[in-house]
């Protein structure tokens, strides 16, 4: 290529290279230094400078960042920091907390560059809170009622009340229950128990180390009786099922036997005037489902030497000549539901259920006594035949069968007693019938009784229930109760 060749080519490369550099970017490295100084953080400014606070208080800071030019930047990451955090301590959000009286020095970075805001702290004006008081600890532990009674599938609430050593009650606390027999009776974590199966568990209920127990008595209930032991060709004479105090007759089964008002028979409904006698609901009361019954209470007290305790005037069922005939009744059946509730004592004279009485017009009478015998270490049914010719006897045995709790009965536990007596041919012949059933089994068999007192025509005319305790005064430690219901006489000639 010749000389001239390459100077044209030259002069066409600087012509391409000059259009290209003039469509490119045409900032001066000026601009771009000065659009960097813009995007730096050049300052940090904290508001307020300075502040005074209690100890407990606060305050709440704040940034201003701002580039060289003065144009206030956004968006930026502040970075706290605090000297002296004995007095002050600082959040992420620039929020200052006061602790003790003192100075601190409050810091805020962006981007190497920061501020410092003085904060002095004063002691606080308001004393800090008292520290709560620690919860009295649990120093007893009290289970109502102490003795329970339950049929097998029903259930009976406990109680536990908690209380601290000056006897206050406690609440809030957790409380644990147990059963010793979750075969007999369950109980849930809110004290009520459930019957299982006939016998007698302990419950315990405890909190924070201290117990207490509580004896529960799960009872089978007795099915209705599909027949009773009254002999063929008896006249009933009362039916008395205990709904309501009445005197007019109103609950009386049979119907047909007016109530003893100026000498007619029936319930002396003056009798029914003491408190202790009264009527009660008794939801495991064996009468077809009804729930009434009489209830004779015995109030924890002293009984005088020498006396006995009864609630009240014995209730009395006559049978009066002028509707039945003086001489109708040498026989008698009688029978009766009776329960001995919680608590109950005994005496060592024992205690009198019901008389069979026989009273003449000369004044003169008899009345064989079922009642429970004051054996020590068990409660039992027994007869005595006071005021007839066998007074001197003694009291009559279960002499038939054991195969009930006849000698041991149970409480809270309905009892079905059925009494047959026979007045004897004549007196002084030892042919007299007293028999006795305890639930359909028969436990008394007694066929050498004399109950004739001399040689008048006596009759049975007289059912009379005696509650009366002991004989020869003492103490009844608790309060208890005794339950009648459904009382059924009738007699044949």
């Amino acid at each position: 290529m010749s000389i001239t060749r390459w100077s044209r080519a030259l002069g066409l490369l600087t012509a391409l290279v000059s259009l290209e550099a003039c469509s490119g970017d045409t900032t001066s490295p000026a601009d771009v230094d000065a659009r960097r100084q813009r995007s730096r953080v050049a300052s940090v400014t904290l508001t307020p400078q300075a502040a005074t606070i209690a100890a407990g208080g606060s305050i709440q800071l704040a940034t201003t960042v701002r580039n060289a030019y003065g144009d206030v930047l956004s968006g930026r990451t502040v970075t706290w920091s605090v000297a002296g955090d004995a007095y002050a301590v600082v959040s992420g959000t620039g929020m200052v907390q006061g602790r003790a009286a003192g100075i601190a020095y409050v810091m805020a970075w962006v981007e190497g560059k920061a501020d410092t805001t003085v904060i002095t702290v004063t002691a606080s004006n308001v004393a800090p809170p008292p520290p709560a008081p620690l919860p009295a600890p649990v120093a007893s532990v009290t289970i109502s009622p102490q003795t329970a009674s339950v049929n097998v599938g029903a259930t009976v609430q406990l109680v536990a009340t908690l209380r601290d050593a000056g006897g206050n009650v406690l609440t809030g606390r957790a409380i644990s229950w147990s059963s010793s027999s979750g075969a007999i009776a369950m109980v849930a974590g809110t004290g009520l128990v459930t019957g299982v199966l006939g016998g007698v568990t302990t419950v315990t209920a405890t909190s924070e180390g201290r117990t207490a127990t509580a004896i529960v008595t799960v009872t089978t209930p007795l099915a209705p009786p599909t027949s009773f032991r009254e002999p063929a060709g008896y006249s009933a004479i009362v039916d008395r099922l205990f709904n309501s105090k009445a005197t007019d007759g109103a609950d009386r089964g049979t119907g047909s036997f007016p109530l003893r008002s100026g000498g007619s028979e029936g319930w002396d409904g003056a009798e029914w005037s003491y408190a202790n006698i009264s009527i009660a609901q008794d939801s495991t009361a064996p009468n077809g489902g009804a729930q009434s019954v009489m209830r004779f209470a015995y109030p924890a007290h002293t009984v005088p030497a020498g006396t006995t305790y009864a609630p009240g005037t014995a209730q009395t069922q006559g049978f009066s000549s002028a509707v039945h005939g003086y001489l109708r009744y040498r026989k008698l059946y009688v029978r009766f539901w009776f329960k001995l509730g919680t608590g109950f004592q005994n005496h060592p004279a024992g205690m009198k259920l019901m008389f069979f009485r026989s009273n003449e017009p000369n004044g003169l009478k008899f009345e064989p006594i079922i009642g429970i015998h004051g054996q020590p270490g068990a409660a039992g049914l027994h007869f005595n035949l006071q005021g007839t010719q066998d007074n001197g006897r003694g009291d009559l045995m279960p002499n038939a069968g054991t195969g009930t709790d006849v000698n041991n009965l149970k409480l809270n536990t309905w009892y079905l007693v059925e009494v047959q007596l026979e007045m004897n041919s004549a007196y002084g012949v030892a042919n007299g019938i007293l028999r006795g059933w305890l639930n359909g089994v028969q436990v008394f068999n007694y066929g050498d009784i004399r109950y004739l007192r001399d040689g008048a025509a006596y009759v049975w005319n007289n059912v009379h229930v005696v509650p009366t305790w002991g004989g020869q005064g003492g103490t009844i430690q608790q309060s208890w109760s005794w339950y009648l219901d459904q009382l059924y006489a009738s007699g044949a000639p």
